[in-house]
């Protein structure tokens, strides 16, 4: 719906480090829907995702394959959708979305050799794996045009 969402509600941190950037939402019109807002949240999601990816990429020289998502949002097919169309990547969601204690409690057992890395990577499972081509670059230079004019707002 041309509606753009920049959640810099704290300021924007990497790739921007600007703390006096604010949160801005542009491009409503009278036809401006809920569910144009909504998306435009997602896809601010998204290519916040994008921007860091294309970071780690450019600072570390490699190419990333898969975005392999967990916690809360990512229940949400519709942002893995546009995630995948806004990286070009595969985007791959486990069964368990809780990844982060699970994480703990295997390296807790790692460590004391109750497993090895082996066997823990086949305790992963695949809820949703999703690869498209990346298809929404003018939304996304789009997007950095928002987030440029909420660069420095409250200086």
């Amino acid at each position: 719906g041309g509606v753009y969402i920049v959640p810099a509600f704290v300021g924007l941190g990497a790739p921007h480090w600007d703390p006096y950037a604010r949160g801005l939402m542009i491009g409503m019109t009278r036809s401006t829907s809920r569910s144009n807002i909504a998306r435009a949240i997602l896809e601010a999601l998204a290519f916040s995702i994008k921007e860091l990816l294309e970071l780690m990429e450019e600072e570390f020289g490699g190419r990333i394959g898969t975005v392999k998502v967990d916690g809360g949002v990512a229940r949400s097919d519709v942002l893995l959708e546009i995630l995948s169309k806004v990286t070009g990547k595969r985007v791959e969601r486990p069964v368990n979305l809780e990844t982060t204690s699970t994480g703990a409690v295997m390296l807790a057992a790692m460590a004391v050799g109750v497993v090895d890395e082996e066997e823990l990577s086949k305790m992963r499972k695949i809820d949703l794996e999703i690869e498209h081509e990346e298809t929404m670059r003018e939304e996304y230079e789009t997007w950095k045009r928002a987030v440029r004019r909420s660069l420095n707002w409250a200086r």
